[in-house]
This record gives C-alpha cells, structure tokens and sequence, in this order.
C-alpha cells in the first residue's frame, strides 16, 4: 500500500517539476513590463522546484532569469556576466530595479495622432509596390517619429 502511494505520488510530483521547468523556461519578459511581477514570479518558480526537492543551482537561476529580460537589459546582462557576478535572485531583483530606472521610459518619441477610420478609407504598402485597402479597422494608434528624406535633384 505505502508502496503504491510512493509510486503515485511521485508520478504527480514529476508532472509538477515538469511543468514548473517548462514553465520558467518559457517566460519571457515584455519591453517595458512589469520587473518585479516578473521576477518574483520567476523567484516562485525556483522555490517551488526546491520544495519539490529539484532545486536549482543558483547560477543556472540567475541566467535564466537574466535570459528572460527584454533586449533593453542587454547592457546590464553584459556588465553582470564581465564582472562574473555570482548572486543570488533576490539580489538580482535589487539592481535590476536600480537598472530599470535607467531605461528610457515606455513612451515612444515622436508625436501620437489618433483617428477614426472607416473601411476602405486607408490603404496601406504591403511590399513589391502592392497597396492593400484596409477592409477593417477596430482602434489603433499610430506613433509617428519625424524624419526627413532628403533627394537628389
């Protein structure tokens, strides 16, 4: 009997590590989301495995969390691994939130102009000199930067 609960249980808990692994694996932080959502959520991820008697070793914690920021921590990731940092997630929560405040803020530059369109009333280039019109338009905003195309004459 006790043999057959051990051989049930242990089914379940390898289910539970498998989708735990995956499950960190797969996170991917969005441009400009939320930190520290994201890395505790990671943080419960590894807690969870060590519970489960899987822990992970803390270097391979720290890259994958560092593996699942946006490209605007690539500079800090670069830094972190030239100085061979070894620390543990918490820490690394610490000074990304330090890092965070130097990244230009979620807004894009340019000048933003919203409009209500009605089908067929935009056109846009799809490549190879084809214009499609647009059969279907719910809301959007469009974020435009200034550029100028200089010619030769």
């Amino acid at each position: 009997m006790i043999e057959h609960l051990k051989e049930m249980f242990g089914k379940q808990a390898r289910i539970e590590r498998f989708d735990i692994v995956r499950a960190l694996h797969a996170m991917k932080m969005e441009e400009h989301g939320n930190l520290s959502t994201h890395v505790l959520k990671m943080k419960s991820y590894t807690d969870q495995l060590e519970i489960l008697g899987s822990p992970y070793p803390q270097d391979l914690a720290t890259n994958i969390s560092l593996n699942s920021l946006p490209k605007s921590y690539n500079a800090f990731i670069m830094n972190y691994n030239m100085n061979r940092s070894e620390k543990p997630i918490s820490e690394l929560h610490v000074m990304l939130k330090i890092t965070e405040k130097n990244i230009p803020s979620k807004t894009p530059q340019g000048f933003k102009k919203s409009k209500e369109l009605k089908a067929d009333e935009m056109e846009l280039h799809v490549g190879n000199e084809a214009w499609v019109a647009v059969q279907e338009i719910g809301h959007f905003d469009l974020y435009f930067t200034i550029c100028f195309k200089f010619e030769k004459i």
